[in-house]
Parts: C-alpha cells; structure tokens; sequence
C-alpha cells in the first residue's frame, strides 16, 4: 500500500483553542456504526517497570465495559502482548483483540493467527531459549515469550550499554533463523516473524473478517512506533487517529498528553453515548 506522507503536526485535542473534540463529537453523531480500537500500553494503562505491574483499573474497566456495551459501538484492545495475557487483563469478553502485533485476531468464534507465524513457532521457542540464557546473566533485561512473537525488555537496565542489548538480539536471531526479523519500541526489542505485517495490516484483516451493515468510522488511540504503523495505513482514510504523548511527526490527526488524558476522552465519549 502507498503511504502519503502527513504534512501537519497532531493537533491537541483537548487544547484551548483547539475544536478537535467537537469535530469528533459532531461525526460520532452522524456515523454508525464506531470500531474503537485502542493500545494497551501506554495506552490505556501508563507504562510501568515490567508487564505484570501494567494492570487496568477498576474505573478504566468500567469505562470500556460500558462503551461496549452500545450497540453501535464496536470495542477492541490492539496490542503486543501474548493473547492470554491481554484477556486476562482487560476481562471483558463481548469485544476484539488484536494481540502479538496484529499476528493474532479474536473476534468472537474466530481466532486467526497469520500463516507466517505459525511457521516460525519452532524458531521462535529456540530464540526464546538462547535469548533467556544470554540475558540471565545482564540484570535489569526480561525476555517474554508471547508464543508467536518475542520481547526483550530492558527498562530496568542499569550498567550494561544498550547496544550490547541489541546486538545480543540481533546476533541470537541471526544465527537461529531468517523467518524471523528484528525491530524496536519503548525500552523493548521485539523478535517477530519476517513478514510485511503490523498493527495497520491486522486492522484492515479485521476488517474483512467482521461483517458490518455498514463500514464502521474506525478510531484508533496508541502510543508507540508500532502504533505508527496504523496511523500511516489509516491516512487515507476517515479515521480518526490519536497519538498518546506528542509527537510532532507522528502521522496521527490529534493527540492526547498521557493516560489521563485518553480517561477524559474515553469518558466523554461514554457520556456522550448517554446523552
């Protein structure tokens, strides 16, 4: 797909001067039905030392129970985390999740996993294995096995250089396998299949798999590179796009400061709804 590139800076949403959220509001009026994705770290939840710590309040729960409980309001948590690992966090059962970057995909009976990925589960779990027994001897590093992709943490690193790190990654998945590729997020290092595909590409796959009366206005709210990749294959489009944290060459149309900020948007949405 061809990316045009997005001139404008995000525009704050809740600023002062700006008419961002009236413009949302007018077009959440006008349009059913609404896919409201959202990423979960950083996202919904500020980043924390490690994964578990990363839990969602009761408030934010209730919040998100109650948008998907609209009938014109379609909810989903687009994220890299294992798909056990994200259910078990968000525990609500009637919306969607796009787990391990988009390689993975429930929608109520359906579970897609991308054909790649199935077949570089065996690399995987031997990447996996010489990665947990290089970085058990680097404090401040956790390797998580998301089954169909992996992370190497290193937020809590404190006397090992960074691009040790990286190159131990790089030279560990160079030496196993070329199905599988490296990239880079927020003080993560991710190993995953050696495919063309993000959380843009999982998006549009959704799209296909659900079946709606109508194309539904599709908002997505992320955080990090990986959520770049949306916002880019969503520019073309009608969607509204909203960064977590300013960046001034993001591709998203608006941004929010912080978590606290994606509370206020999510809220005004629910009482919208009411309204």
């Amino acid at each position: 797909m061809n990316i045009i590139r997005k001139c404008m800076p995000p525009e704050h949403l809740f600023s002062e001067k700006s008419k961002g959220w009236n413009r949302i509001r007018t077009r959440l009026k006008l349009h059913r039905p609404i896919l409201l994705l959202l990423d979960y770290d950083g996202t919904l939840v500020p980043i924390r030392k490690t994964p578990a710590l990363a839990t969602l309040s009761g408030k934010m729960r209730d919040i998100l129970r109650h948008l998907a409980d609209q009938p014109y309001i379609f909810l989903g948590v687009v994220t890299g985390r294992l798909l056990q690992d994200i259910k078990g966090m968000v525990m609500l059962k009637n919306i969607f999740y796009i787990a391990n970057h988009g390689f993975q995909i429930v929608s109520g009976r359906k579970n897609w996993v991308h054909p790649v990925a199935q077949c570089a589960l065996p690399a995987m779990k031997k990447i996996f294995t010489a990665l947990k027994n290089s970085f058990q001897r680097i404090p401040g590093t956790m390797v998580e096995n998301k089954l169909f992709t992996l992370s190497v943490h290193y937020r809590n690193l404190v006397h090992t250089p960074i691009n040790h790190v990286k190159k131990i990654v790089e030279r560990t998945v160079r030496s196993f396998s070329e199905l599988c590729k490296v990239t880079t997020g927020k003080k993560v290092i991710e190993i995953r299949p050696d495919v063309d595909w993000d959380k843009g590409y999982a998006i549009l796959k959704m799209l296909e798999m659900i079946k709606f009366s109508n194309r539904p206005l599709v908002v997505y709210i992320g955080d990090d590179r990986t959520d770049e990749d949306v916002f880019k294959r969503l520019l073309r489009s009608s969607a509204i796009t909203i960064r977590v944290g300013r960046n001034s060459r993001s591709s998203a149309k608006y941004y929010v400061r912080n978590t606290a900020e994606v509370k206020k948007l999510l809220e005004s949405i629910q009482n919208y709804s009411m309204a």
